[in-house]
């Protein structure tokens, strides 16, 4: 995600900077609290590429949202006989279709140039606060559309990464109890627990991610939720002990970006952002009317 937006990373250093948002996660409002402290290091090295930075952990995250949703969606259609049966399941399972629909629906309209043009969505645009900004962050997030391939090898990190966590859940559930597991319901509900996670209510959803997990396996036939929530929790921490070494390692070297940026600040009153700033058309319909004649 970094790489499409021009910005350079060894996979080290990415990798480092995921468990340091892995560790922060623990700690800050729900499972996303990392991504507030990801983007806050990367916008502190990379101060010319600040919109690209963000948009890049913003993104990352809400793709990893979207592929997961697709991973409930296939395993709903895998087991919809048991969706079927369970009212609860199966509402849960049209919300998840109809959140992957409206991702779809809302990144065809924000791509697509024809309704970009339309004059309510220029209307809307030009009424819009920080438009220099906005088009910066819409630059950034545009430079996706020319990278498929990219988006395409994040897919199937995604996938596998989804899978193995669900897979963890799997064998934590396996180890409480002896009776038959149904493999397939896990890959959808297992799922929803995260994307409840997600919410930023409790510190590390501490409470929300045993309560979503015993309710959803329960819906399953699998009374121990909040003792496979618990366990899995225990790892996410193991790998945060590491992730907050990795801060401690990490945090002279960003506050010396922090200071040359102030630095640069001082000398030039306005930082600038090599992020070329292309928006939408902000001419009166009047002028695009003549431009077109």
């Amino acid at each position: 995600m970094l790489r499409a937006q021009n910005i350079t990373y060894s996979l080290r250093d990415a990798y480092a900077l995921t468990l340091v948002g892995l560790f922060f996660s623990q700690v800050m409002l729900g499972s996303t609290g990392g991504d507030m402290m990801k983007a806050y290091i990367v916008v502190a090295e990379q101060k010319s590429r600040r919109s690209a930075s963000v948009v890049s952990v913003i993104f990352d995250r809400a793709f990893g949202l979207f592929i997961l949703l697709g991973v409930a969606l296939v395993a709903s259609l895998w087991e919809f006989d048991l969706l079927r049966a369970n009212p609860d399941l199966m509402s849960f399972a049209l919300l998840v279709l109809s959140m992957f629909t409206g991702v779809i629906v809302m990144c065809w309209l924000f791509f697509s140039p024809r309704v970009r043009q339309l004059a309510w969505m220029q209307a809307i645009y030009r009424r819009l606060p920080a438009k220099g900004l906005l088009a910066r962050l819409e630059q950034a997030l545009a430079n996706y559309k020319d990278c498929p391939r990219t988006l395409l090898v994040c897919a199937g990190i995604s996938i596998i990464l989804h899978c193995g966590f669900i897979c963890g859940a799997i064998c934590a559930t396996k180890a409480l109890t002896s009776q038959e597991i149904p493999i397939a319901a896990c890959f959808f509900v297992v799922p929803l627990a995260h994307v409840a996670m997600a919410v930023p209510l409790t510190p590390g959803s501490i409470g929300t991610g045993e309560t979503s997990y015993n309710y959803l396996l329960g819906c399953v036939g699998i009374p121990q939720g909040s003792l496979v929530a618990i366990i899995m929790r225990s790892v996410y921490i193991v790998w945060a002990l590491i992730g907050c070494i990795c801060y401690l390692k990490r945090k002279r070297r960003v506050d010396i970006a922090i200071e040359e940026a102030k630095q640069a600040e001082r000398e030039e009153p306005e930082v600038r952002d090599d992020t070329p700033p292309v928006a939408f058309d902000d001419r009166s319909d009047e002028d695009v009317q003549l431009d077109s004649v």
